[in-house]
Order: structure tokens, then C-alpha cells, then sequence
């Protein structure tokens, strides 16, 4: 029953329409779950970022312009024995990625009215999942970006379960490539499509308009806001900043709006080692330049526990 809590509490953590008190919870709230350390670190602050893998999750167009294929895995050891397991691929001559994201309850302890112990009764599991593919273009020498997400989902308690596909829409103007003003706006619309059947009862999808704002104030800082209003629910601020201390290492912070455990500080840092990308003489092209990254968060969720995310990746 305590992990059985801690699921429904890890719901209320990611809802809005938990979180804000409304009626009702809609399904697939792990979808708001940060699925890798750099955006988790950055508070969730992700909808303006530019060229990168893990804008996928949160502004597709972010993808647009990528100047490097990478491939990325992240586990999220969780509070109170949850797991989050996320695997995304980019390539970025076809500015096109891949992301498969889970989210696992571990063994829950069965449990009957007679017998609220579950004393003698076997576990049963509870795992989401989601598959997403998106695809971005630029415009404009990359004053303007769109991106289109695509996602099937899938929310298995024991024996029954839920699917359902879903769209992701945004945009991103970015006034840098031709004001030289190092600032981005982005804006998506997050989880769009039917309600989804679960047993007898059917339940809308946790619908969101998320707004960000990138600022760099320096070649080696960058400051973000989003602002998220979900379709249920109040709407959530989120803060993150970045900073490169050293060549191979950045550090970051931020303030997440969802987290109501703790205050919603987050913490972590990013380490590069990149090899590779000699100059050479034409005809001959020069030889790619790659990077091992390792990246970390630590989110404190208060009397709950906290949450380490520790990803690997490979650009190229």
C-alpha cells in the first residue's frame, strides 16, 4: 500500500489538475515526468531550447538545425522504488528523432478489501510507456522553426491497460541568426488527440500550452523560463539556468512549479569529452567531431526521497 501511495502521489507531483485541485486526474501524466538530467536540472524550463535531442520532449521544434546525430540513455531512480528508463536517437541531416520513455511502479503488493494487507496475495506491476518520433524545419536562415511530434502511449495497471496516439505542435523564433539578439521564444501545444478508454471509464489527455523563453547573456551561460497552463489545473512557472564553468563541464539549477513536495530547487551538471573533427584540406570533408556526454540531476521531492537521473549519450 505505501508504494501503491507513492504511485498516486508521483501522479499528483506531475498533474496539474492534481496539484491545482480540480476534479479529476487525466492519464499519462508521465509525460510531465523531465525525462533527462540537462531539462530536469533546468527546472523543466524547455520549450525555447534550440537544436537538441531532448527538446522532443517538450517543444519538437527544437530539433530543427541540430548540428550533431546523437544518441542518449537516461535512468531515473525515483523515490520510494520508482524507475524511469529514456532512450532517444537523433539524426540531424534529416533534423528527425526518436524517443522511447518508461516509467515502472516495481512490484505492487495486492490487496483486497477482507484482506487490506495483502497478506498472502501476490504483486502486480503498473508501467507506462510512450513512443514519440518528431520532425522539425527552419525557416528564414533559422529566425523560424516548426516541429510535429507524434506519440503512441500506452498505460498498463496488472491486467488492463490503455492506449492511444497523440500530437505535439510548436514553433520557435529565435532573433540571433539575423538581429544578433540572443534571444528564442518558443510555444507548443503538448498531447493532442481522442480520450482514451480505460476499463469503462474515458479520460481526456493531460492537453498543455507551454510558452518559453531563452536568454544568453554570455557565450557560455543561457537563462530559460516556460510557463505551462495546462487545459485542467493551474498553470506552473519553471526557471533554469546553465552556465559552462570549464571546457568540459557545465553546471546548472533550476525551479521546477510542479514539484509541491519539496521547494522545487533542482541541481546538476553536464560533462563533454569530445574528440574528433580535424581540419583537413579540400576535397577531402573533415572528419566529424564527436562527444561522449554524461549528464546528472538531483530533485529533492521532501519526506518522499529524491530523484537521481544520470544519462549517457554519443554525438557524432
Amino acid at each position: 500500500m505505501r508504494l501503491l501511495g507513492s504511485a498516486i502521489l508521483l501522479f499528483a507531483l506531475a498533474s496539474p489538475s492534481w496539484a491545482g485541485g480540480t476534479q479529476g486526474a487525466a492519464p499519462f501524466n508521465f509525460l510531465f515526468l523531465d525525462p533527462h538530467p540537462r531539462a530536469a536540472t533546468l527546472g523543466g524550463a524547455y520549450g525555447a531550447m534550440s537544436r537538441d535531442l531532448h527538446s522532443l520532449t517538450y517543444n519538437p521544434a527544437g530539433l530543427a538545425g541540430m548540428e550533431n546525430s546523437e544518441i542518449s540513455f537516461m535512468h531515473n531512480e525515483h523515490f520510494q522504488g520508482i524507475s524511469q528508463d529514456y532512450l532517444a536517437w537523433g539524426l540531424s541531416n534529416k533534423n528527425l528523432a526518436f524517443s522511447l520513455n518508461s516509467l515502472s511502479f516495481g512490484k505492487v503488493q495486492r490487496t483486497t478489501l477482507s484482506n487490506p494487507s495483502g497478506a498472502g496475495l501476490d504483486f502486480f506491476a503498473i508501467r507506462d510507456w510512450a513512443f514519440s518520433v518528431a520532425h522539425a524545419r527552419q525557416y528564414k536562415d533559422g529566425f523560424l522553426s516548426l516541429g510535429l511530434a507524434g506519440k503512441y502511449l500506452q498505460e498498463k495497471i496488472d491486467a488492463y491497460q490503455a492506449q492511444t496516439a497523440a500530437l505535439d505542435l510548436g514553433f520557435i523564433v529565435s532573433l540571433e541568426p539575423q538581429q544578433e539578439i540572443p534571444v528564442a521564444l518558443g510555444v507548443s501545444l503538448q498531447n493532442l488527440g481522442p480520450s482514451v478508454k480505460f476499463q469503462s471509464a474515458r479520460e481526456e489527455l493531460p492537453v498543455n500550452l507551454k510558452t518559453g523563453l531563452t536568454y544568453k547573456p554570455a557565450d557560455k551561460a543561457i537563462l530559460a523560463l516556460d510557463l505551462n497552463q495546462p487545459q485542467r489545473g493551474n498553470s506552473t512557472l519553471h526557471l533554469g539556468t546553465e552556465w559552462q564553468a570549464i571546457k568540459f563541464l557545465a553546471l546548472r539549477a533550476g525551479f521546477n512549479g510542479r514539484n509541491d513536495a519539496d521547494s522545487g530547487l533542482t541541481l546538476g551538471f553536464g560533462l563533454k569529452h569530445s574528440w574528433g573533427g580535424q581540419k583537413v584540406e579540400p576535397p577531402y570533408e573533415p572528419a566529424p567531431k564527436r562527444a561522449l556526454l554524461f549528464d546528472y540531476a538531483f530533485i529533492p521531492y521532501g519526506d518522499l526521497g529524491a530523484s537521481h537521473r544520470i544519462s549517457l549519450g554519443l554525438r557524432w
